[in-house]
């Protein structure tokens, strides 16, 4: 026999049941967005549950306003479903919402709250600023959060080239920018604009363009005289500035100075600063502060240093060195500012001093200008000059100069060289920093040749040695050990006279062997020495293939080193010596 009551409470426990887990409510709408372009509806929502199996479908239903009826737009058979598409038949503010089937009766449904399409975008606004931070000098921006709540995120853009490139989406209200993006010492121009969307993605309308106050600054070009430098500001651009601030750091203290302020800016300000030293870096910011707020923006740091004539390289006269009749004077001005010149000064027979070469520096920056200068009015072989290079600032002023340079001269007393001392390298004292040679000439025919060293500066005199004959001309060579540079005296010419007792017969051979026992093929003559005479070799064609003391001889190599071929040459003997000139030719035999 069935117990009624025990029935009774199973079927209202399976109710219960039922009623627990079946489907008992609408799916709750998260979201309706829009795509004005395609008429895309995307409807979010929270799907329901289903505990008995009633569930067949979601539907989703629109109008397109108030006065019309609903229509069925969209339909899924998927339980766990969050998001229904379907392209409307226009852009219309639709209203929508979503009925669920069914409840476990299987007739029941349930439907969601209706909710607006939204088509919206945020409203636009406007970044609080954008400025260079100080420590790392990389471009920051911020904003406030809008009023609109549904607003999700922010999208960062600069302008490029007449378009607007999207930098990145962000959630944040700050944004700190790397130099491939926004590079605020790059010289390239920094316009950055913002854009809010919602939670459908719609995008806001983007603010107005903002950039950092712009600072560069130019020297004075007479900075020497008034230690000046103008700093050129281009304000804020973005809101309205009320007042600028100028702030200066050196780089001995590295402290920040405030030097003042500019009130309600132009489109471009200057503002002059007199620095307290030459030779010293100093760093200057200026920072914008918006009209009625008290948001400011920092531009990036730029630097300068006025440099002292202590910190350019000084003047240099590499040599005074005496050509034939002519002084060449080879020097430059040094590593001078612009509008800063040098001037070459010779001594004149009075003592006082007249400019013969000068140059200014015109190039915008500081360089080292070439003042060599070919002196045409002396007398090198009376006398000798001295010159000095003066620097004048872009003030008109001399402010230093270099050692006073002399040409050597050189004089014969009897059978003496006496010369004056070199003066001007820069070397106290200079025995240690450069010598003298003494070069003797074998006149007319022959080559220099070094006679003496001096070592010692104060060695001003040489008495030529008895053995030494002919007519000779000399001069002196001053060579500076630390720079290589080198100048000469004037020539002289002196006859030291002959030696009569040596035999003058001229002999000369008629054939040699380079590789035998005869194997240089020279001319033979006491009375000649070595330089007072030279040999020529030609080939049958008139071709010179070699020259050289004709003393020392030939050895049947042509002039490149290679040996030549064997056969007949012809030779010039050109001798000078005991007052007379002496001129042989012949052929001669070369056997290999």
């Amino acid at each position: 026999m069935i117990n009624k009551a025990k029935h009774i409470v199973f079927v209202f426990l399976s109710f219960i049941v039922q009623q627990l887990f079946a489907v008992q409510n609408g799916v709750s709408i998260t979201r309706a967005c829009l795509d004005k372009f395609t008429n895309e509806l995307t409807v979010s929502y929270i799907p329901t549950s289903d505990g008995c199996g009633s569930f067949k479908y979601y539907r989703l239903y629109g109008r397109e306003d108030a006065t019309s009826p609903y229509v069925l737009l969209k339909q899924t058979n998927v339980l766990a479903s969050t998001l229904m598409q379907a392209t409307l038949p226009n852009n219309k503010k639709w209203q929508v919402y979503i009925s669920t089937h069914s409840a476990c009766n299987g007739i029941d449904s349930f439907n969601s709250a209706t909710i607006y399409v939204d088509d919206v975008a945020p409203l636009a606004f406007e970044p609080d600023s954008v400025s260079v931070e100080i420590s790392s000098q990389l471009l920051i921006a911020g904003w406030s959060t809008t009023s609109d709540k549904d607003v999700m995120g922010y999208s960062l853009f600069k302008e490029n080239g007449g378009t607007n490139l999207l930098i990145k989406d962000t959630f944040s209200c700050f944004y700190r920018f790397n130099k491939s993006i926004f590079d605020p010492k790059g010289g390239t121009s920094i316009l950055f604009s913002i854009a809010a969307f919602d939670s459908c993605i719609n995008g806001g309308i983007l603010s107005s363009y903002h950039s950092p106050p712009k600072l560069s600054i130019s020297i004075d070009p007479n900075y020497l005289c008034n230690k000046k430098c103008t700093l050129n500001i281009i304000p804020y651009q973005g809101w309205k500035t009320d007042s600028i601030f100028i702030y200066r750091r050196d780089d001995n203290t590295n402290l920040w100075k405030y030097l003042g302020f500019i009130i309600n800016p132009t489109l471009s300000e200057k503002w002059v600063d007199q620095v307290p030293q030459f030779d010293v870096g100093y760093t200057y910011l200026v920072r914008c502060s918006k009209i009625s707020s008290y948001i400011s923006s920092s531009s990036s740091l730029v630097s300068t240093k006025l440099l002292s004539i202590s910190g350019v390289t000084p003047p240099e006269i590499s040599s005074v060195s005496v050509n034939g009749n002519t002084i060449e004077i080879t020097a430059k001005t040094g590593n001078i500012p612009n509008g800063f010149s040098a001037k070459l000064e010779k001594k004149d027979f009075t003592g006082n001093w007249t400019m013969v070469n000068q140059k200014t520096n015109s190039s915008g920056g500081v360089t080292n200008i070439n003042l060599n200068y070919t002196d045409n009015s002396v007398n090198t072989s009376s006398r000798e000059e001295i010159y000095r290079i003066i620097r004048i600032n872009n003030c008109g002023s001399s402010f230093d100069s270099t050692y006073l340079f002399n040409s050597i001269l050189l004089k014969n007393i009897s059978r003496d060289c006496k010369w004056s001392n070199y003066r001007g390298w820069s070397c106290i004292p200079c025995s240690e920093n450069y010598e003298y040679e003494l070069l003797n000439f074998y006149a007319p025919i022959g080559s220099w040749q070094n006679t003496h060293t001096f070592n010692k500066v104060d060695d001003t005199i040489w008495s030529i040695p008895s053995s030494l004959l002919g007519l000779r001309k000399f001069k002196i060579l001053a060579r500076n050990l630390a720079s290589g540079n080198i100048a000469y005296s004037n020539e002289i010419q002196i006859d030291l006279g002959y030696d009569s007792s040596a035999v003058d017969t001229i002999l000369i051979p008629t054939a040699f062997t380079p590789e035998g026992l005869n194997p240089v093929f020279k001319m033979s003559n006491p009375a000649i020495g070595l330089g007072e005479s030279m040999l020529f070799i030609y080939d049958r064609w008139g071709h010179k293939v070699w020259e050289g003391d004709a003393k020392l001889g030939w050895n049947g190599k042509i002039e490149n080193g290679e040996f030549i071929s064997q056969g007949f040459y012809i030779y010039r003997i050109e001798a000078v010596y005991r007052n007379k000139r002496v001129i042989k030719s012949g052929t001669v035999l070369l056997i290999r």
